[in-house]
């Protein structure tokens, strides 16, 4: 047993327990109106506290929430600006796109991948010796780019126990009043950390840029960085973690012994 100061579920044992109680009570209401919704919600009902901090969200586990009805969803790895301090802000300026072509100021939404290139400038990522660079038009963009080592350094920390719970839930609504109805949980173990810097090569861990700006209050126009996310799709866990195992299914199988 651990104790987490974030809260909730004290072992695996318990998050089961809860976690079947939130799978009887059907589609719940998210708590939060953008993409992190199912994550929140879920995080509320299992008593866990908001943090930025790199702790396990429960005991020594890293919990993740995805839909499950919407193929183009992916789980957030970590989150984690280039290592030039400034670098998502200029890239927001230099590259992004005034999406009311009213507005002041420009913001840069974009999901990029190492083989594939998107948008007007052309984004995508490239790996160049020790580095991850976001390019432009095939050209890495000089500021703006990862460390490997750092890289590897985030997912050591945010996995450090080599631990997950992946939970899914069937969405249904429209974003405003979106509901979750939480009916999976796979427990991964086993991270590999080497095998990140592959899956990037392979395109299969992508970067998603969500870099926004304050339109109002003190802090306007200033940059809104709602995570720069290391994401993979569900589908791909099995690339990262060398156990899964499906602990409702177990649950299940144990109660009826």
């Amino acid at each position: 047993m651990v104790d987490n100061p974030n809260g909730g579920p004290k072992d695996i044992y318990e998050f089961i327990e809860d976690y079947l109680k939130i799978r009887e009570e059907g589609f719940i209401k998210s708590h939060r109106q953008n993409d992190t919704g199912v994550g929140k919600t879920l995080e509320d009902l299992l008593g866990i506290k908001e943090n930025d901090d790199q702790a396990p969200d429960f005991a020594d586990y890293e919990l993740k929430a995805h839909r499950l009805n919407k193929g183009s969803t992916m789980i957030t790895l970590f989150t984690k600006a280039p290592d030039i301090k400034g670098a998502n802000n200029r890239l927001r300026e230099e590259y992004g796109y005034r999406k009311d072509p009213s507005s002041k100021y420009k913001e840069l939404h974009s999901t990029l991948s190492v083989g594939k290139v998107t948008g007007e400038n052309q984004l995508g990522l490239q790996i160049i010796e020790n580095r991850l660079y976001v390019t432009s038009f095939g050209k890495p963009i000089e500021y703006a780019y990862y460390s490997l080592d750092s890289l590897l350094s985030s997912l050591r920390a945010k996995y450090a126990t080599g631990k997950a719970v992946f939970a899914g839930a069937e969405s249904r609504g429209p974003r405003k009043s979106e509901e979750f109805h939480y009916r999976t949980a796979e427990l991964a173990t086993g991270m590999n950390p080497d095998n990140f810097i592959k899956r990037l090569q392979e395109g299969k861990i992508k970067l998603d840029l969500r870099l926004g700006v304050y339109k109002s209050g003190k802090n306007e126009g200033n940059l809104h960085d709602h995570g720069t996310g290391f994401r993979i799709f569900p589908r791909n866990e099995e690339d990262l973690f060398e156990n899964l195992q499906d602990l409702i299914a177990d649950y299940v199988k144990e109660a009826k012994k």
